[in-house]
């Protein structure tokens, strides 16, 4: 499970409607910071919000239908339409 260490009450969250994307950040210094998804199965964590290089990089991509197309040299992603299950 994730639990917040301190700092939790400063946490603002913003849903877009009719979408399952969400964003959540530090309302004091607007950091970009983890957050449920939609069916609080898994946890996002923004890369901007890690310490070092994350060991699970590179697994997957989502939200395919809507990537510009300047990202199409990444297709050796593993890809997916929606957040996996």
């Amino acid at each position: 499970g994730f639990s917040w260490l301190s700092g939790e009450a400063e946490i603002t969250s913003y849903q877009m409607p009719g979408r399952d994307i969400s964003k959540s950040f530090c309302r004091n210094c607007g950091s970009g910071v983890p957050w449920a998804s939609g069916d609080t199965a898994k946890m996002v964590v923004p890369a901007g919000s890690l310490q070092g290089e994350p060991q699970v990089a590179n697994k997957f991509r989502v939200f395919v239908a809507e990537q510009p197309s300047w990202s199409s040299d990444i297709e050796q992603i593993k890809a997916h339409q929606r957040f996996p299950i």
